[in-house]
């Protein structure tokens, strides 16, 4: 064979793959239309039974908040029905959003059918999918006299039902009251827009604070649908990160560079740095500048600027997010916000819960709950506790009951706390209206086998509906109602704080319902990278979610002279010892015990640590360090902060976060008991290894896994080069041997 058409062969061989694997990682912006599908099974549904002769039941679909409502859903219904039922007199009625949208003889063999229909887009301008299906269940040879609660009669929506969307994103300019989605994109179908924040290059403790509360704000108002933050300096944003991330950015226009490249795109314009109105003139001094906008990047993404004519405005700024009723009035692409603007009283008592013993049901945000149709009905409210609090003897849940005349005595109410039955109300059809009281038992409010105390309460009410039907006339499954009013229905909750310092309590006491309560300073690395703010971003989100009086939190980064000022602040101290001078401080502060195993555990570069103690410099304020003896370690233990508040399931100070573990204790302050050894040496991994450490989340948005690459990718890595190194060298010892 020709030596040199062998070598060329071979490097064009090689090209080939390595262009294919580069090609792998390209990305296409082209396209704007993608289809994507949702099915109750992927949202976490189970299959749903309805039971009954007359009966209904609803499934939500939460629907994505980036995109638009121009093409109707195709929705494919999964059903199975009991054999037992007649064909010719049972029927299903599917509504979507209140609208009718098909009725249907089920086949009745108990085997799995599907029924395909479309909803409308004028159906889907809602933030969820609402499928009701209305259900009649005639048993087969029942005509006479129909059986209304007949074992034999069930209807099941598999999870296994889906809805295709056409995913075409919003490229309308957003305002500042579409806030927070605009910027969080929530129930995405894919992985949601990545969110950062970028600040000045020189950010100094007045940018990372108002980061920190427009995290915060955005933490409070998106609730369990957060998910990590980002942060990067201005000059260090990528390219592909401008075009596919929705950007916050913060900072005066001098400082931030990003500011001089959007300045003629602003709806209020800058000239020189200083802010104008669209009319003309100067923005006076001490005003915030809050502006949002689509990226000039990607019109499908989104940026949010908070600015400030000069530092005192930048700083007001920062306060217009932490405050709720100036916050509640931001609007339009441009709001300008003076001091006279910002509410005296950052809590509104009307509308937060909590504030005394007694909190209804309306004040947590529920409204007034319906359970009609005949047969087994029921209901839930899930919300959680304040952070530290212990529930006392004497707490008890009132609900105020109205129902239909229609009801016989033989209907009920079953009411369950997190699982456990609390109390059965027997319908009295003399009076239809009655305020009923539950005591919670022991076993709802002591302490779990775990250790851990229930932070979070599930009211169930299941309610048994029957009619009178002697005489078999026809019935009307809307007669049969009962009715939660949850203005008059409430939780009386004696209580007192659990004891502090003890993560269990997290995020109590670094959150509070006053301002009155201590601040929260999150103390970073000086020089801190992008990395490492993220992460106190992130924290600053989750505090968020927990009714933190945003204007008492800050952020602000490790000096010689900063602690002068901290004996008046609950501290959250972020960093690995090598970047953290205060965690070496802390240590050398600690008993023996402490030392000793937050020491052994700090020798693992594998292991994060979170330990919570009495603030060295006020024993009346608490300090919670966040370490590990290497980036990935501390990452880890800022991410299981993140992940479940509280992090840890037993009262303890000291907790390690080990590689594909969560949090777990090994320390307790009560007692000083010792209670699991540190891993006292590094776990040894195979060379290469890419370990994954998932998170447990079960109330907000479960941060990805860092995951290995797909096979075929490690095997393009692993694989390829020495192959082509390989042939390589065959053409030349062909040819020294052929020249030989």
């Amino acid at each position: 064979m020709n030596i040199r058409l062998l070598g060329k062969l071979v490097l064009l061989f090689a090209v080939l793959i390595i262009g294919q694997n580069q090609t792998a990682h390209a990305y296409d912006l082209s396209h704007q239309e993608v289809p994507g599908t949702l099915t109750m099974a992927s949202l976490g549904m189970e299959d749903v039974t309805i039971t009954g002769l007359d009966n209904s039941v609803s499934i939500h679909f939460p629907l994505p908040s980036n995109w638009l409502r121009r093409h109707p859903a195709q929705v494919t219904l999964v059903y199975q029905a009991s054999p037992l039922l007649d064909t010719e007199r049972t029927s299903v009625t599917i509504s979507a959003n209140s609208l009718p949208i098909t009725s249907i003889h089920p086949v009745v063999d108990s085997q799995e059918h599907t029924i395909g229909f479309e909803v409308p887009p004028d159906r889907l301008n809602a933030e969820n999918l609402e499928l009701r299906f209305d259900v009649r269940l005639f048993l087969a040879g029942d005509i006479n006299c129909p059986e209304a609660d007949n074992p034999g009669q069930w209807f099941t929506v598999r999870n296994t039902t889906k809805i295709q969307l056409v995913v075409d994103e919003d490229i309308f300019n957003p305002t500042l009251a579409d806030l927070p989605a605009a910027i969080v994109v929530q129930n995405s179908i894919d992985a949601p827009p990545d969110v950062i924040f970028v600040l000045p290059d020189d950010f100094d403790a007045s940018d990372l604070t108002v980061a920190a509360r427009v995290a915060a704000r955005l933490g409070r108002e998106t609730g369990s649908g957060i998910f990590p933050f980002q942060a990067r300096t201005a000059s260090s944003l990528a390219d592909i990160e401008r075009t596919q991330a929705n950007l916050v950015i913060v900072g005066l226009p001098d400082k931030n560079q990003m500011f001089e490249v959007l300045a003629s795109s602003l709806p209020v314009h800058l000239n020189k740095n200083e802010f104008e109105y669209p009319e003309g003139g100067k923005v006076a001094g001490n005003t915030a500048v809050i502006q949002i906008l689509n990226s000039l990047w990607n019109p499908a993404r989104k940026m949010l600027l908070v600015s400030g004519t000069d530092q005192a405005g930048l700083d007001l700024a920062g306060q217009a997010f932490a405050d709720n009723t100036t916050y509640t009035t931001l609007t339009g692409q441009s709001q300008l916000v003076m001091i006279d603007r910002l509410a005296t009283n950052p809590i509104e008592s009307a509308q937060q819960p909590w504030l005394s013993d007694t909190t209804s049901l309306s004040d947590l945000g529920f409204r007034d709950v319906v359970l009609d149709g005949m047969g087994l009905v029921e209901a839930s409210y899930y919300f959680r506790l304040p952070p530290g609090w212990i529930l006392e003897p004497g707490s008890q849940v009132t609900l105020h009951m109205t129902y239909s005349t229609a009801l016989t005595d033989d209907s009920h109410v079953t009411v369950s706390v997190n699982g456990e039955p609390i109390g059965v109300f027997p319908i009295d059809i003399g009076d239809t209206s009655k305020t009923v009281t539950f005591p919670l038992p022991d076993r709802v409010r002591d302490t779990l086998v775990s250790g851990s105390r229930a932070q979070t309460m599930n009211i169930r009410i299941s309610a048994r509906n029957f009619l009178d039907l002697i005489n078999c006339q026809p019935s009307n499954a809307s007669a049969a109602w009962i009715s939660v009013i949850a203005a008059d229905s409430t939780l009386y909750a004696p209580h007192h704080i659990m004891p502090i310092p003890d993560l269990l309590a997290f995020p109590y006491p670094f959150v509070g319902s006053s301002s009155d309560d201590p601040p929260t300073n999150i103390i970073l690395p000086a020089a801190a990278t992008t990395d490492e703010i993220a992460e106190g971003l992130s924290l600053a989100t989750s505090l968020g979610r927990f009714n933190l009086v945003i204007s008492n939190l800050s952020m602000v980064t490790y000096s010689e002279t900063l602690e002068a000022s901290l004996a008046d602040f609950n501290l959250i101290i972020l960093g690995s010892p090598e970047r953290q001078p205060l965690v070496g401080k802390l240590l050398q502060s600690f008993n023996s015990d402490v030392t000793r195993l937050a020491t052994e555990a700090l020798s693992n570069p594998l292991m994060g640590v979170l330990l919570e103690i009495s603030s060295y410099w006020n024993p009346e304020r608490t300090t919670l360090v966040v370490t590990g003896n290497s980036q990935e370690a501390f990452k880890s233990a800022a991410d299981a902060l993140f992940a479940a508040a509280p992090p840890v399931q037993q009262s303890g100070s000291l907790a390690i976060i080990e590689p594909q573990q969560g949090p777990h204790i090994i320390y307790s302050a009560s007692g000083q008991t010792v209670l699991i050894e540190a891993t006292k040496s590094p776990v040894q991994q195979p060379e290469n290894m890419v370990t994954a450490m998932p998170m447990t989340t079960p109330e907000i948005m479960q941060p990805q896994p860092e995951l290995p690459l797909p096979s075929g990718q490690l095997v393009a890595l692993v694989v390829v080069p020495p192959l082509i190194i390989g042939l390589v060298a065959l053409v030349w010892v062909l040819r020294t041997r052929i020249s030989r």
